[in-house]
Parts: C-alpha cells; sequence; structure tokens
C-alpha cells in the first residue's frame, strides 16, 4: 500500500470523507506528522503513477 492510494481507500470508505481537503501523515518510525492538502495527496498520487509507469516500460 502506499501513500498514494490513500483517497481512493478513503473515499471507498465513506463518500462523505472524500469532500475532506486535508489529512494529516505521521511517521510511524520518527513520530513526526504533517499535514497534507488534497492538491500534495493529488500530486504525489500523480508522481507515483508516472515513476511506476517509467518503470514498467
Amino acid at each position: 500500500t502506499q501513500i498514494a492510494d490513500i483517497p481512493i481507500v478513503i473515499a471507498s470508505i465513506d463518500p462523505c470523507l472524500s469532500c475532506a481537503d486535508r489529512m494529516t501523515v505521521v511517521d510511524e518510525r520518527t513520530g513526526k506528522s504533517k499535514v497534507m492538502t488534497l492538491q500534495q495527496m493529488r500530486e504525489m498520487g500523480w508522481s507515483k503513477t508516472r515513476e511506476i509507469r517509467r518503470r514498467v516500460k
């Protein structure tokens, strides 16, 4: 599971949550957290998709 999967997972669990425009990400190893906007999550997903496509070609 990748962080890029999170918006899809959240939307599939509860459609009301898919309207959220931000989330808090916590690094389990360090305990550090950061808030990501919906746009940042989208861009991360797009970036990850491009990376995977390059590797698959």
